[in-house]
């Protein structure tokens, strides 16, 4: 998850720098998010037909060692179709390796400890965003934190291979009956809804705040990382600390997309710092969103349908992570860059309404 985290993590800050090295407008970075998000869900949507024949570890070392590659060679992009071909087959493999790895730890652990194991993605995104705004204030490379980003990968495929005897030795938690099991439910379809526009929103908000701050407040690469990093870094104390809270799940969800709500309802109005700030409340409020999603899905079937179902709640997100930013982009070049700070409000709306509606559907099949 760490090494998943890192890739994901550069682009919002190093963009200021690619565009001008591939000679693109800024806008264009919804092109490169659609397409690695296209690829995610391409790679989701497989996931299930390749588990058949290999392990969910096995599959996602190789997914694992695509992303190796594609970060070792992004720098080698001269245009922007290129570089967004190459984020295409990264989405790819991450699609690849968020079913595996979701299908193989969802099961085996409740939401709480599943925040830890999203914790580690959010450490490498947190940090990906802090390192590359200060790599670009330094007057180095781009394509620098790609590069180390693989040489993280490349340790993360070793750890596997490390562990993988103690991992296999992971058991996992009761299932609804099988006899139960009737398809696909309404109560799974607003799950799957809600994952997707959680996942849309959280990779527009993360991926836009650099460009948008720079739009809003001309500040330089340095202070857009900071303020990336704050979101992701909150995002991933969250995850590691809202888990010992002892209340029950549907009223940490609720709570948690209310207050995405109201903090990114704020943004408009608030100066330079105030929306760092904010951005730091978003990421803390939406630590849980994710984790518990998916927990509620793996639920819903039997131990013979999770790594299907699993694999529909990760092609949901891939989905809301390839449309939701890409519409962001429509918006800055249709309108302006300030106006997508509406477009994250009226996520968020649609956010509160999924949650509310997964939770009921839920409460009403207990």
């Amino acid at each position: 998850m760490l090494s998943l985290g890192f890739f994901d993590g550069i682009l919002g800050v190093a963009w200021l720098a690619i565009h001008q090295s591939i000679d693109a407008k800024i806008e264009s970075i919804g092109v490169a998010l659609a397409l690695v998000g296209g690829g995610s869900a391409l790679g989701s949507a497989i996931a299930p037909l390749i588990l058949k024949s290999i392990s969910h570890l096995a599959l996602l070392k190789a997914a694992l060692v695509t992303q190796c590659m594609i970060m070792l060679i992004l720098g080698v992009s001269e245009s922007l179709s290129v570089f967004a071909a190459l984020y295409g087959i990264r989405g790819l493999a991450n699609g690849l390796a968020h079913a595996s790895l979701n299908a193989f730890f969802a099961p085996r652990m409740s939401g709480s400890h599943l925040m830890n194991v999203h914790g580690g993605w959010g450490i490498g995104i947190a940090s990906a965003g802090l390192m590359t705004g200060w790599i670009l204030n330094q007057g180095l490379n781009w394509w620098i934190p790609y590069g180390l980003g693989g040489l993280l990968t490349l340790i993360a495929v070793c750890s596997l291979w490390v562990s993988r005897r103690s991992l296999q030795d992971l058991g996992t938690h009761g299932a609804v009956d099988s006899s139960a099991f009737s398809g696909v439910s309404v109560p799974m379809i607003w799950a799957v809804l809600s994952g997707a526009v959680y996942v849309g929103l959280e990779q527009g908000v993360g991926n836009w705040i650099s460009v948008v701050m720079v739009a809003m407040h001309a500040v330089d690469a340095g202070f857009a990382g900071l303020a990336t990093g704050l979101f992701w870094g909150a995002l991933t104390f969250g995850r590691f600390t809202l888990g010992l809270i002892q209340m029950p799940e549907r009223w940490i969800l609720t709570g948690a997309s209310v207050a995405v709500l109201i903090s990114l309802a704020c943004l408009p109005f608030a100066p330079a710092y105030g929306q760092m700030a904010l951005y730091g409340l978003t990421g803390l409020a939406m630590a849980p969103i994710a984790p518990f999603i998916l927990v509620i899905g793996a639920r819903m079937v039997p131990t013979t349908a999770r790594d299907a179902m699993l694999s529909i709640q990760i092609v949901g997100f891939s989905a809301g992570a390839a449309v939701i930013p890409a519409v962001f982009g429509v918006v800055a070049t249709e309108f302006s860059i300030e106006r997508v700070l509406v477009g994250f409000v009226s996520v968020a709306c649609m956010l509160l309404i999924a949650v509310m509606a997964t939770l009921k559907q839920q409460e009403s099949t207990c």
